[in-house]
């Protein structure tokens, strides 16, 4: 398996692409690894980063409501997906 974790943008480095240039050499190193495709998850508080994956390809592919239990501020974990083609 291969894990990549806690991709970040400094909130004030944000809207200069870094993102999208992120996401764009991972999926270049993972068909390079001829890897079916990319994963992530996200918080549902962060509707910002929820609307970039779906901006950038990604899916929605399931809800986890109980990963967060012990965190009252998150109702819910969402995984997101990216199927690499070629």
């Amino acid at each position: 398996m291969h894990t990549l974790k806690n991709i970040a943008v400094r909130q004030t480095h944000r809207k200069r692409g870094i993102g999208k240039l992120l996401l764009e050499t991972a999926e270049q190193w993972a068909k390079e690894k001829r890897l079916i495709g990319l994963s992530l998850e996200a918080q549902n508080d962060n509707l910002i980063a929820c609307r970039f994956y779906r901006k950038e390809g990604f899916q929605l592919g399931g809800v986890d409501s109980i990963k967060q239990y012990a965190n009252p501020q998150i109702e819910l974990t969402l995984y997101w997906y990216k199927i690499l083609k070629g």
